[in-house]
C-alpha cells in the first residue's frame, strides 16, 4: 500500500513539472507589424533600435520579439540582434503582412502540437 501511495506522489509531481513551458507575452497585434518592418528595414537591429524605429517602448518591443521568435518570424543569431526567418513583405499591403503572420503562426502551432503529441505518446509507451 505504501508503494501505491509513493507512486501516486511521483506521478502527481511529474504532472506538475509538465506544465506548458511556452508562454506568449500579452501584447497588442498592431505593433507586431511595425516591429517586423523594423527588422526587415534595419541591418541586424537590437531591441532598442527596433523599438525606436517602431516608436514603441523597448519592453513592449522585447515582448513582441519574444512572441515573433517563438512562432518563427524572427531569429536572434547573437541573442542580441534580430533577423527575419521568413520572407516578409516590408513594402507589402497590410493584408499581405497579416497573411505571412497567420501562415507562420499556423505552422508553428502545428509543430508545437505534433511535439506535444509525440511526447505524450512516448510517455504512454513507457508506462506499458
Amino acid at each position: 500500500m505504501n508503494n501505491d501511495h509513493t507512486m501516486g506522489k511521483t506521478a502527481s509531481k511529474k504532472m506538475q513539472k509538465k506544465k506548458a513551458t511556452i508562454r506568449f507575452e500579452a501584447v497588442k497585434i498592431d505593433p507586431l507589424f511595425e516591429v517586423l518592418d523594423a527588422v526587415a528595414f534595419l541591418d541586424s537591429p537590437d531591441t532598442r533600435a527596433i523599438a525606436q524605429f517602431a516608436d514603441i517602448d523597448p519592453r513592449t518591443a522585447g515582448k513582441i520579439l519574444k512572441n515573433a521568435r517563438f512562432i518563427g518570424l524572427v531569429q536572434s543569431p547573437e541573442d542580441s540582434t534580430y533577423v527575419l526567418s521568413q520572407p516578409y513583405p516590408f513594402k507589402g499591403t497590410q493584408e499581405e503582412k497579416v497573411s505571412v503572420v497567420r501562415s507562420t503562426s499556423s505552422n508553428a502551432s502545428r509543430s508545437y502540437h505534433t511535439v506535444q503529441r509525440t511526447n505524450h505518446l512516448s510517455g504512454n509507451s513507457r508506462r506499458t
